[in-house]
């Protein structure tokens, strides 16, 4: 039976996210965090999974009955879902995700030099991510995510500066003592194709590979190469699962 998490069950509900490759620990982070926060985002315990909605997304970790799954989400009113091995029943498949870990750096890797800002104000890395598409509520919700996560040393977000302007951006938006998350690469359309992102991803993932921890990220297919050249390597891939919206 799917329940919300309590202070009472919370710890069962961190077990199903121990060893879970970034869905784990962003279950991990986000519930440490804003648990009592509903506005945010909820969270639901399987019974062999644990499951986070935000927005008209969720994310489980482990397994949840298709069937009990599918009516939740549908209650809730939640159209996509992010897992390694479980599909509401009627739902379709959509395209999946690649999850990839950074092995090690390369001396061999060429990238241009780039003035990192390892401490953009939020309000710099927002104007980014708005040519991602986040804007209105959605722009809110991250701004107070994102400076709730950096104030609790959960997050870390780099931006290139060029002329003392950030016009790239990329960060570990979710942060374990032993890994790291990186989410959010963007780029300024007027300064795209220079290998900025690349050349970001790159040192991030190296700075947080040096700390000790797990460094993974989340692509499509198609981008495999382009990461498989700066030291990461595919471990599995994410089912990302659909509702058509009525």
């Amino acid at each position: 039976m799917i329940c919300q998490v309590t202070p009472q069950n919370y710890s069962r509900f961190l077990q199903f996210t121990y060893d879970v490759p970034v869905l784990g620990t962003i279950l991990q982070v986000n519930s440490s965090l804003f648990l009592e926060k509903q506005a945010l985002m909820q969270f639901f315990l399987c019974e062999k999974g644990a499951l986070m909605i935000k927005g008209s997304n969720a994310t489980l970790a482990g397994e949840a009955d298709a069937e009990e799954l599918a009516g939740l989400l549908e209650f809730l009113g939640i159209y996509h879902l992010t897992s390694y091995n479980t599909t509401p029943q009627g739902w379709s498949k959509a395209p999946p995700t690649s999850v990839m870990q950074f092995v090690a750096s390369s001396d061999a890797v060429q990238f241009p030099q780039i003035d990192v800002c390892c401490e953009p104000s939020a309000a710099d890395i927002l104007r980014l991510m708005e040519f991602q598409g986040i804007t209105g509520d959605a722009a809110d919700n991250f701004y107070s995510e994102l400076c709730t996560k950096r104030n609790h040393g959960k997050a870390m977000v780099w931006t290139v500066q060029m002329q003392g302007k950030p016009v790239c951006t990329a960060g570990a938006y979710a942060m374990t003592p032993s890994e790291a998350y990186i989410a959010g690469v963007v780029t300024h359309p007027d300064f795209r194709r220079q290998k900025l992102a690349s050349s970001l991803c790159f040192a991030l993932a190296s700075h947080l590979h040096q700390s000790g921890r797990k460094v993974f990220l989340r692509c499509a297919p198609a981008l495999e190469p382009l990461y498989h050249s700066f030291g990461f390597s595919t471990t599995q891939n994410l089912r990302n699962t659909k509702k058509e919206q009525p």
